[in-house]
């Protein structure tokens, strides 16, 4: 008898499993049936904070709007006066960086009031901030457009227009 494995890749984790029947709780990916997204990691969460919630702001910075990133990302200086979440173990998140591969599971909330949109981008000791534009486009309802010669443009899935600056 042939000995079976199963391997699931996608750009954000892989898993080997004997059987299918060992799969739990690690599908990350995917759409409810008629009821919309289906939210993959702590960064996809749409939740509108309660009013009486402190959500601090995104601290201010020259924050990368990065089509090649899957995930939101904060360096840690920038982040050390705000409180960090630490995601359960099977929200971690591999990340392979320039100086290597490094694990992740604290997030950083913050309101990104120019997207209308809480934001949990995952801490790295050394990266530039990203807010992902493919997480918004694919998970989130956002839409991308870019005309030739002209500012990129953004928009929320309430209407919410951002023009965003190339630099």
């Amino acid at each position: 008898m042939e000995e079976m494995e199963f391997s699931f890749a996608d750009s954000r984790s892989s898993w080997t499993y004997d059987s299918p029947d060992h799969i739990v709780e690690e599908a990350l990916a995917g759409r409810k049936p008629g009821d919309g997204l289906l939210a993959i990691s702590a960064a996809t969460i749409m939740h509108d904070p309660l009013r009486d919630e402190h959500v601090p702001n995104l601290p201010p910075a020259l924050w990368l709007m990065d089509t090649g990133s899957g995930h939101d990302l904060i360096i840690d200086k920038m982040a050390d006066e705000f409180p960090v979440e630490t995601l359960r173990k099977h929200y971690r998140i591999m990340f392979s960086t320039a100086n290597g591969r490094i694990e992740s599971r604290n997030v950083v909330p913050f309101w990104c009031k120019e997207l209308n949109q809480l934001v949990h981008p995952y801490l790295l000791h050394d990266t530039s901030p990203v807010l992902s534009v493919g997480k918004r486009c694919m998970e989130q309802g956002f839409t991308f457009h870019w005309e030739a010669g002209r500012k990129l443009i953004m928009t929320n899935p309430e209407g919410l227009v951002v023009e965003l600056e190339v630099e």
